[in-house]
């Protein structure tokens, strides 16, 4: 929980304090001591001896005061003790005005502690959960990220499989088309064999890669199914973070907002405070230039009242100096009673008229003191409570000062604060914009060498497949060289298969003739001669047939009629083609041979 501290004040602040605070003191003594000196029967008011004993050291000792203590004569009114008195009231007065500014500071620090620590518990809160909201945005970005990474590279591989698929299947089309046309025409060649043997491992391989890519196929379904339902829940859930985070976000607005008008009350209050520090220094200068002027009339009166009382002994001495002279006026009249009794009867009837005139100017004068001394006394009364007043005056004001200054140190120490805060947001900002430019340079890094693996992978691909459209196409011109040859050999079996039909017939011929010729010169000899003949004539022309006519399909005649009648039979059946349907079609993209074009 985050405390405000209590502000430190300069040495030169001390000092400013200090000396107001002498300024004040010596001023409230000169006032004092002025209304003591000016009124004698002076009554110390209610709480002035309520000392609190917080306040109190060991070492001082009071005591009560009476009335009893200041004399009734005496020009100046003043004594030893008064010091003592001033500086106990003086004490007291101060300590009291001291308790109240205290427990005002108290209160008003109280009201703007709990204030301050109600607005910072609120700050804190709205911040954490700024914070988590902020994380949870985060994290639902970078999960966004790795599933849209995912999806990519998936449909990156969806694609490359469904090329490879393609290719495989144009690879097994053109395959089976070609295996399909010559399954007929390549059954008795040489290579056969060979050729079959490859056909059947690459049909195995072809099974096998479409084992493969049907898992593959039924594997990538299922992903992009279960990758489609995770992508599903993943924007529910994105779109609902999303609409916590619009709320969130209007919330710290709104909380924004509400701080800025607290901020903006907390200056108004600052500027009121200005404004009443500065009223309250312009009633203080008012009510000290007041107090200057009543002091110098308190003086005046109080130097009047003093030249009155001179002028009244002055006469009182006039009076006395008088009754010693008509008493040395009696004596002498009493001497010269018979020489001087009309002039000193004349004399003395002046005398007590001048004597009469002057005691009733005296009395006069007394009674204009005393109502000057009554009308004193009633502007002392007045200017006591204007004191009082002021004094009370200037305690409200030194608390409203107090408190001010208390207000605008603890603002200022929040601003402080505040300006600390957002020095560290913004430090904390740039660390976190460095540690982004960082990630994201990492990324680009990253990526940058994942393009140039794909494409090292795209490259051997394609290097892989020239190869094999290479070992294709190598494998098509020898299917073409074979079927050249096969055709050159079906044309080689087509001719031999007509000669093989002339020389049957020219044999059936030539035995017919002979048989004839043989019946008719021995009519009587049997079958087995014939049979003999027969044979030994073909034997005799078969001998000299070439041997490439004789071993036909890898068997020799053994019954030269019977053979020769199946050779020419299975020639006539298979090997005889005699329309341009029959023969199959090229589609390997190579040229025959000029003897089975003609064919």
């Amino acid at each position: 929980m985050f405390m405000p501290q209590q502000p430190k004040l300069t040495p030169e602040q001390k000092a400013f304090l200090r000396q107001r605070t002498k300024a004040t003191v010596s001023n409230f003594l000169v006032v004092v001591l002025a209304l003591r000196a000016a009124t004698k029967d002076y009554i110390p008011g209610p709480g002035e001896y309520d000392i609190p004993s917080e306040d109190i050291g060991k070492h001082r000792r009071f005591g009560f005061l009476t009335q009893n203590r200041f004399g009734t004569d005496g020009s100046d009114g003043y004594t030893g003790n008064d010091f003592y008195y001033a500086s106990g009231g003086d004490t007291s007065y101060g300590t009291s005005i001291a308790n109240n500014i205290k427990t005002d500071d108290a209160r008003t620090r109280k009201q703007i502690m709990d204030m301050v620590n109600q607005f910072e518990r609120q700050r804190n809160v709205m911040q954490k959960e700024i914070e988590t909201l902020q994380s949870k945005g985060r994290k639902l970005d970078a999960n966004l990220q790795a599933v849209s990474m995912e999806k990519n590279s998936l449909q990156a591989q969806l694609q490359a499989k469904e090329l490879e698929l393609a290719d495989v299947r144009q690879k097994n089309s053109g395959l089976q088309k070609t295996v399909a046309r010559h399954d007929k025409t390549i059954e008795k060649s040489q290579k056969f064999m060979q050729l079959s043997k490859k056909v059947e491992e690459m049909e195995k391989e072809l099974e096998s890669a479409k084992a493969d890519t049907l898992l593959a196929q039924e594997q990538i379904s299922r992903d992009s199914k279960n990758h489609e339902t995770v992508v599903a829940e993943k924007g529910r859930a994105i779109a609902q973070l999303r609409a916590q985070l619009n709320e969130q976000t209007t919330k710290a607005n709104n909380l924004s907002s509400q701080l800025e008008s607290s901020q903006e009350q907390a200056k108004r209050a600052e500027e009121e405070s200005k404004e009443a520090l500065n009223t309250a220094q312009l009633e203080l200068q008012t009510t000290r230039a007041e107090l200057s002027v009543t002091q110098t009339e308190l003086r005046e009166k109080t130097e009047a009242g003093e030249l009155m009382e001179k002028q009244i002994k002055e006469l009182e001495s006039e009076v006395s100096r008088l009754h010693m002279v008509e008493s040395k006026l009696s004596e002498e009249i009493q001497q010269m009673k018979a020489k001087h009794c009309e002039e000193i009867q004349q004399t003395k009837a002046k005398h007590c008229e001048e004597i009469q005139q002057t005691k009733a100017k005296h009395c006069e004068e007394m009674e204009t003191c005393e109502m000057e001394r009554t009308k004193m006394e009633e502007d002392m009364a007045q200017l006591n409570q204007q004191l009082q007043q002021c004094l009370q005056d200037i305690e409200s004001l030194s608390t409203r000062v107090s408190a001010t200054q208390h207000e605008s140190a603890q603002h200022l120490h929040t601003i402080h604060q505040k300006e600390i805060y957002l020095e560290r947001n913004q430090k904390v900002s740039c660390r976190i914009q460095a540690q982004f430019e960082t990630y994201r340079s990492y990324i680009n890094h990253v990526i940058q060498e994942l393009r140039d693996q794909s494409r090292k992978q795209c490259r051997q691909r394609d290097a892989e497949l020239g190869k094999v459209f290479s070992e294709l196409h190598e494998a098509k011109k020898f299917i073409n060289q074979q079927a050249q040859n096969i055709e050159g050999l079906k044309s080689e079996l087509h001719w031999m298969g007509k000669w093989n039909k002339y020389l049957w017939e020219l044999a059936q011929s030539i035995h017919q003739d002979a048989s004839d010729h043989w019946s008719f010169f021995h009519p009587s000899e049997s079958e087995h001669d014939t049979r003999f003949k027969s044979c030994t004539t073909q034997t005799s022309l078969m001998s000299n047939l070439p041997s490439r006519l004789i071993n036909v399909g890898g068997r020799p005649f053994s019954n030269p009629t019977g053979t020769l009648k199946m050779t020419n039979d299975w020639f006539s059946k298979k090997f005889t083609y005699n329309c341009a349907k029959d023969i199959p079609k090229n589609d390997s993209g190579f040229g025959l041979s000029c003897e089975s074009k003609r064919l």
